[in-house]
């Protein structure tokens, strides 16, 4: 059977070793702060990052190049493999998929690219669940089918803290941005069909928390995996944890923090869950 090359981008949350350990080939997203780029996870870490925002500072951020991806590929042919698999941050939330799939074609490698739909932890599960079918003896149409429908076993909403980095993003205008400070609002949002969305607007943290809570409640009867996701709030995303495993005692909860390319769109102090069934 032809061994497969397994392909991810920073926003799944591995970190350059923990890539290395299972043997998948991490392609980084950029961090730009003013006229300085980054590679994501591998050039800035999240405290840099934070300190920086601290300072006043603004970031944005890109995808990898046509030619960041036809490195890795030439890099992967040349280490023996015939076909890959990337499995990729959502297609509606940054270039990334397509670039992959122009760089693949212009070197000639024999790539399946799958889209997502979601990042950090359902895309970094995507993979592993993905490397497990492999191990197993499934071909890779059957791994290419099965990772395609993948985003159907999955649910992410996260409560934003600070208005301000998704009126920045366009997705809150002026006034809404105002009103939403004025009121305390907190936006929960959802990723359907891999789109970021205002699923709801809750006036006080506490209601945001307990409307995700019982979100989660209704699938408390499936085999989950669970995880808290946040942008710098260690300290609350593990107190959540600690709730959740009281609740569901027979279920496995972790922790992630969001990488830096993702912060710099749900800002500092966002806390959420997703959840794979």
């Amino acid at each position: 059977m032809t061994k497969i090359a397994w392909i991810t981008d920073s926003t799944s949350g591995f970190t350059p070793e923990q890539a290395a350990e299972h043997n998948i080939h991490l392609i980084p997203l950029y961090v730009v702060f003013d006229n300085e780029s980054f590679r994501d996870g591998m050039e800035i870490t999240n405290e840099e990052f934070y300190a920086r925002i601290d300072r006043g500072e603004l970031p944005k951020t890109s995808q990898p190049s046509v030619g960041d991806f036809a490195e890795l590929y030439k890099r992967i042919m040349d280490e023996g493999y015939k076909k890959g698999i990337a499995v990729l941050i959502s297609a509606n939330l940054s270039g990334t998929l397509e670039t992959a799939r122009m760089a693949a074609e212009m070197v000639g490698f024999d790539l399946a690219v799958i889209d997502s739909k979601i990042t950090s932890f359902p895309l970094a599960q995507m993979v592993l669940d993905g490397q497990r079918m492999e191990r197993e003896g499934k071909d890779f149409a059957e791994i290419v089918e099965f990772l395609q429908t993948y985003p159907e076993r999955f649910s992410a909403y996260i409560i934003l803290d600070n208005l301000e980095f998704v009126h920045r993003g366009g997705r809150m205008n002026a006034a809404q941005f105002l009103l939403g400070n004025l009121l305390q609002i907190k936006p929960i949002l959802h990723l359907p069909d891999g789109r970021a969305v205002v699923f709801e607007k809750v006036r006080s943290f506490k209601k945001a928390k307990s409307r995700i809570f019982e979100l989660l409640s209704e699938y408390r009867s499936q085999d989950l995996r669970i995880c808290v996701i946040h942008t710098n709030v260690w300290e609350q995303a593990n107190e959540w944890k600690k709730e959740l495993q009281e609740m569901y005692s027979n279920l496995k909860v972790s922790v992630q923090e969001l990488g830096s390319a993702i912060a710099v769109h749900a800002g500092p102090g966002s806390i959420g869950l997703a959840w794979i069934r």
